[in-house]
């Protein structure tokens, strides 16, 4: 007679936990976790201990400040077991459902594809029912300013009159293209782009977390190339992470080689160069540049911001704190800002400027990269 093994007669197999994207394991879970949005933090602080959150929040900001995020959490504080709380437990039932986005009274809405007015009639249509198993039934539109004309004048009536067991999350990057009718009728949040300096910290805390060798000088480029992003320079720092080669530390030269960026020592030879009056050595960089294939966008933001920078030592800015947050170092900044007049700098922005905009449209945007240098070679002409 066969005899079947019970389960704990089973061996003990470990199963592997499922990798999950760094951006998404290290999500603020609470309003505290917030990084580098004290105003946010206080408001909301202040609603949800008083569990006086109104109807309808509009979430404004650059992307990858936390918007979606502090929606969802929001979402958690109203709901989790433990009672309306600004630290939701993230354990119960609640809050587990909201994190895996299948909570039946949390909908997000993603308005960059779901835009017209029939979407928004079934989502008001939707808000009309109590909840199911939460406290409050959370509504969550992402890219709000992509909803329609009509469909935000279908949005109106319930926005101005919601039952009080809904709320409405708005969550957009351009406030300003939505209709004021809408804006009117929500309490705004603004989210500020993160300090290059609390970026670079978060990116440490993670680092060491992930047992992850890594140059402060590196931490710093990614913090400068994510543009005060927090969920951009994660990805980055995981996406530097995987070039990185054996046991040394990942050293920033890694970073401007994933992101087809421009380094320090290129910024300051081309802007050398233009300075000189140097074509031949403007001519060699900028080919080279083209065999490395670096993204010519970020090329010329780089030029731009640089330039920006060494202008604003010349009108007197003080170059060590320009510096923190410039890819040019002190003492570039000083050399280069005693060999380019306000002149040629104020001309030289505008052709910068120019170029950056015209190579959207190029099919060969390295050469408006040379031929915008060599005219700043000549004077600007």
């Amino acid at each position: 007679m066969t005899k079947i093994l019970g389960a704990s007669l089973m061996p003990n197999v470990k199963t592997k936990q499922a990798f999950q994207p760094w951006h998404l394991k290290y999500r603020p879970q609470s309003i505290n976790d917030l990084t580098g949005q004290d105003s946010v933090q206080k408001v909301l602080t202040r609603l949800i201990t008083e569990d006086s959150v109104p109807q309808a929040l509009l979430l404004s900001g650059p992307k990858g400040t936390g918007k979606t995020s502090t929606a969802r959490i929001i979402a958690m504080s109203l709901n989790c077991e433990k009672g309306v709380t600004t630290t939701p437990c993230g354990e119960c039932k609640n809050c587990k459902a909201i994190q895996n986005g299948n909570s039946l009274d949390v909908v997000e809405l993603d308005a960059a594809s779901h835009n017209g007015v029939d979407d928004i009639r079934k989502l008001v249509a939707d808000a009309g029912y109590a909840p199911f198993s939460a406290r409050t039934r959370v509504f969550i539109i992402d890219e709000a300013h992509q909803l329609s004309n009509s469909a935000q004048n279908a949005f109106l009536k319930t926005l101005e009159e919601p039952n009080n067991h809904t709320k409405f999350l708005l969550a957009t990057t351009e406030p300003h293209k939505m209709l004021e009718t809408v804006r009117s009728r929500c309490l705004p949040l603004r989210f500020r782009p993160i300090s290059q300096s609390e970026v670079a910290q978060r990116l440490e805390d993670i680092a060491k977390k992930e047992g992850v060798s890594i140059d402060d000088s590196c931490l710093e480029a990614i913090a400068r190339s994510s543009k005060g992003g927090m969920r951009d320079s994660i990805q980055l720092l995981f996406e530097v992470f995987c070039h990185k080669e054996g046991d040394e530390p990942v050293k920033v030269d890694k970073v401007y080689e994933v992101t087809k960026e421009l380094n320090p020592t290129q910024v300051e030879f081309l802007l050398s160069a233009v300075a000189q009056g140097d074509s031949y050595n403007l001519v060699r960089c900028c080919n080279a540049i083209e065999e490395s294939a670096l993204d010519i966008n970020k090329v010329f933001d780089a030029l731009l911001t640089a330039w920006t920078d060494v202008m604003a030592v010349v009108l007197g800015a003080n170059p060590k704190q320009i510096a923190k947050t410039s890819i040019l170092g002190t003492e570039n900044l000083e050399t280069l800002s005693q060999k380019l007049d306000l002149t040629m700098l104020t001309v030289g922005l505008e052709k910068l400027d120019q170029a950056e905009r015209r190579i959207a449209t190029s099919s060969n945007s390295s050469r408006w990269l040379l031929a915008t240098l060599l005219s700043l070679v000549n004077g600007g002409e």
